[in-house]
Formats: structure tokens, C-alpha cells, sequence
């Protein structure tokens, strides 16, 4: 009896543990062109493992997320998905120039034991000319990723800059290194290859409510920024 409670207990940690250490991530050229239409792609995995989930084994219902489009103007947009076998496809076609930002921010339904997970994602699309600044507000996430340039961001937590976040880079050739955030929130990263590089910030916190009628005591964030080519 005692074999198949720990055996029981094992399977428990093991599934808790992979949804825990998976994370959501948007790929897309970081250069769009006005009025061409562009592809976007959702996975699901361990990106640093090169692993990706088929949609059929995505944790609870995050198959289920939004995706939005803020334009330069601010305009926010919601962007519809099509599910293949391992990703989501979508499109959208720029109508001004400057940055754009598409985003995610999910909270998947079932709970880890006690734990709500929630999963944010963001990319930037340059089109054209540049000048407007990027304003992040738009960007209704609680942990999220914000660039400066191409090895340096900031790393914000409900709005305001967090110190002490772990973030991983995760390089071309699959070599990791963590970094932590400073004093104010902002990490200065190590890019000495060519190629696409993966940042995935993790962040705990005690905190209790109620999600679809469960009770959580704490809840776990991960946010992901894709750095290719738009600071090239």
C-alpha cells in the first residue's frame, strides 16, 4: 500500500513538475513589411531541450490562450489561431509602420495542488519606421519582458521593474546561462553567437484566491521574449 501511495505521489510531482517547467513561446520574423501579410507560431515546451509538446498533451486548457496585437498606435487587436499538430498558427498583416507587439498572458485552469500557473509571452514585429517607443502598458501581463536593445531589458512584475528575477538565456547552439535581474529590474545579457536566442524569467509568489472555484496559496509566472534578428 505504502509502494503505490509513493508511486501515486511520484506521478503527481512528475506532471505538477512539467507543467511547471514548461513554458509558452511566439515565434515570428522580427521584420514585417507593411500591408504583406506575416505568420506567427505558438509552442508549448522546453525550449532549451528543444522539446515541443503536440497540442494533444498541452497542460489544462492552455491550448485555450488569447493572442493580441498592439499596433504602434496603440490599437489592440485580438488575432485568431488555427491548431496544427505541435503549434498555432496565425497571421497578421501590418497597416502602420513602427513596433508592434503581439502577446499572450494565460492562467491555465487546473491547478498544480495549491499553485496557479500562469503563462505570458510577448514578441515585437519592427515595420518600417521605428520612431514610436514601445509602451508596454498595453501589454496587460504580470510578468513580463521589456527591451531596450538587443542585450539589455528590463523585467517587470505587475507593472513595476523586479529586482531578483531569475532569467534564463537560452543560446542558438542550446548553451543556457541564468541571469538575475538587478536593484532596477534589468538584466545585461551575453549574446556571443549569431542566431535566435530564448529568455524565459520565472517568478513565485505567496498569494491566495480562488481560480474556477479552487483554492490557490501561490501562484507561478514564466514570461518568454524570442531575440532574433530586430536589434541586428
Amino acid at each position: 500500500m505504502k509502494k503505490k501511495i509513493n508511486l501515486l505521489l511520484f506521478t503527481f510531482l512528475a506532471f505538477v513538475g512539467s507543467a511547471w517547467s514548461h513554458a509558452l513561446w511566439i515565434e515570428t520574423d522580427a521584420n514585417g513589411q507593411l500591408n504583406i501579410k506575416q505568420e506567427i507560431k505558438i509552442f508549448y515546451g522546453e525550449y532549451a531541450e528543444q522539446h515541443i509538446e503536440p497540442i494533444a498533451d498541452w497542460y489544462s486548457d492552455v491550448k485555450n490562450f488569447d493572442l493580441w496585437l498592439v499596433t504602434p498606435s496603440g490599437k489592440k487587436q485580438k488575432i485568431e489561431t488555427s491548431p496544427l499538430e505541435n503549434h498555432y498558427l496565425a497571421y497578421f498583416t501590418p497597416t502602420e509602420e513602427g513596433l508592434h507587439q503581439i502577446f499572450i498572458s494565460h492562467e491555465a485552469k487546473d491547478l498544480g495542488g495549491k499553485t496557479l500557473y500562469q503563462f505570458n509571452t510577448t514578441s515585437i514585429v519592427k515595420v518600417g519606421n521605428t520612431k514610436n517607443k514601445l509602451n508596454h502598458e498595453h501589454l496587460n501581463i504580470d510578468l513580463k519582458l521589456i527591451p531596450h536593445d538587443k542585450n539589455n531589458f528590463t523585467v517587470y512584475f505587475k507593472g513595476t521593474p523586479e529586482p531578483n528575477v531569475a532569467v534564463e538565456l537560452t543560446g542558438p547552439s542550446g548553451w543556457t546561462k541564468v541571469f538575475q535581474s538587478d536593484a532596477n529590474g534589468k538584466i545585461s545579457l551575453e549574446t556571443p553567437w549569431e542566431g535566435s536566442y530564448m529568455l524565459e524569467a520565472t517568478k513565485s509568489t505567496k498569494e491566495s484566491g480562488e481560480h474556477h472555484e479552487n483554492a490557490y496559496e501561490s501562484v507561478w509566472r514564466c514570461a518568454t521574449f524570442k531575440i532574433a534578428s530586430l536589434f541586428n
